[in-house]
């Protein structure tokens, strides 16, 4: 690889020097919808999470109970580090990263699409967005320990990197916070989970075509 270039493991991105480096990744789409937090705290959090309340009204939940089911749906994002030890100490077929990334992301697309397309129970919802709160948490934690291992590797290109992330993260969170309030008033909060659902397919492309040094 020429000296210029650095090599970023998910999804097979590279980067050129400077902030061109934007325009010079591979599988652009791919890295742009996934690796990012801002495609999963930004976009997907963000309609997912303003969608909740009204989906929480139509089953009659209470003011009161609906911040305990807050609670429980956001309870993902403490076990973080459960998930990022798990993955370290228990590879899949010699692999950390990717096999986690595929089966979180599957059981979350299929939780997001039951919520969207499919009428349950309360409990049955609870647990589903439950689901695809631990598939935004566990994609963004999987992906960022392989790039920052990879910015520890090239110091030189760390900045541009950073720079990538934080510029997709303010964008795609500009985005959601336009969208939702349109999609709430004529999709309806059951058809927000199907476009969060669209937009989580990219996690399964990251998953298969994700550089990780198998052990």
């Amino acid at each position: 690889m020429p000296p210029t270039q650095m090599k970023i493991v998910a999804p097979g991105a590279v980067f050129s020097t400077g902030w061109p480096c934007c325009v010079g990744i591979r599988r652009t789409p791919a890295l742009l919808a996934v690796r990012h937090p801002a495609s999963h705290q930004g976009l997907r959090w963000h309609l997912g999470g303003r969608a909740n309340p009204y989906l929480c009204k139509e089953y009659h939940v209470s003011a009161q109970d609906v911040q305990i089911l807050k609670t429980l749906i956001f309870s993902p994002y403490i076990m973080k580090p459960m998930m990022g030890l798990t993955s370290d100490l228990f590879p899949i077929g010699g692999y950390n990263k990717a096999p986690y990334l595929l089966m979180v992301s599957t059981v979350g697309i299929a939780a997001a699409l039951i919520v969207g397309l499919v009428s349950t129970s309360l409990r049955v919802l609870i647990l589903c967005l439950f689901l695809v709160e631990f598939m935004i948490c566990s994609d963004d934690l999987l992906t960022e320990a392989l790039y920052s291992r990879h910015m520890q590797e090239k110091p030189k290109r760390g900045q541009d990197l950073l720079t990538f992330v934080f510029a997709g993260m303010s964008f795609w969170s500009f985005l959601a916070a336009l969208a939702s309030g349109f999609v709430l008033t004529y999709l309806g909060a059951h058809a927000t989970y199907i476009l969060v659902a669209i937009c989580s397919l990219p996690a399964l492309y990251a998953a298969w075509t994700m550089e990780e040094h198998r052990k």
